[in-house]
């Protein structure tokens, strides 16, 4: 019975949708141009996933959409007509985020391709998600050994020269 509600709803709201006149991808049925963000890494040019962006109107600078980039760095949505800009909300992991608004133009039936390159942050050694441990004690600590061998080596070499000595003054 729930899953029968379920798909009621689901029908129900997708009509509805239609009703409205909004498009599931964005903007509205009919005069769309749609906007395709396109994400690289700067130096190696590779395709960056997982960016997120805030789709902005540039009039009343209100924000329409968040957009994330897929596995091949892409990430589109349909708009009406007008001025608009993206502002970067969140990077890769291991990239600096982009402060800047990066403004563009939707025009009717057109695809606005906006590329978009970030730089590795400093901070994360390695952007694929892999932790590096370092290796500590690699080299053997003759020094340490030397040392620890010469503080119990002391006390032992004393204590034998002295039972030494009162077993000769004990013969004599």
């Amino acid at each position: 019975m729930k899953k029968l509600t379920l798909i009621l709803l689901a029908v129900v709201f997708s009509v509805s949708i239609l009703v409205i006149g909004i498009d599931v991808y964005g903007g509205t049925n009919g005069n769309h141009g749609t906007l395709q963000v396109v994400k690289q890494a700067e130096q190696s040019g590779n395709p960056l996933s997982g960016a997120v962006f805030g789709v902005y109107s540039v009039i009343g600078d209100k924000r329409l959409a968040d957009i994330a980039t897929n596995v091949d760095g892409e990430a589109s949505y349909s708009l009406e007509p007008g001025e608009y800009y993206l502002r970067e909300l969140k990077p890769p992991y291991g990239y600096l985020l982009e402060q800047s608004r990066i403004y563009f133009t939707v025009v009717y039936g057109e695809t606005v391709i906006v590329e978009v390159t970030n730089q590795r942050d400093p901070a994360v050694s390695n952007a694929n998600g892999i932790i590096t441990i370092p290796k500590t004690g690699e080299d053997f600590p003759y020094l340490i050994y030397i040392t620890g061998a010469m503080l119990v080596g002391a006390p032992v070499f004393c204590g034998v020269s002295l039972l030494l000595r009162r077993n000769l003054k004990v013969k004599r």
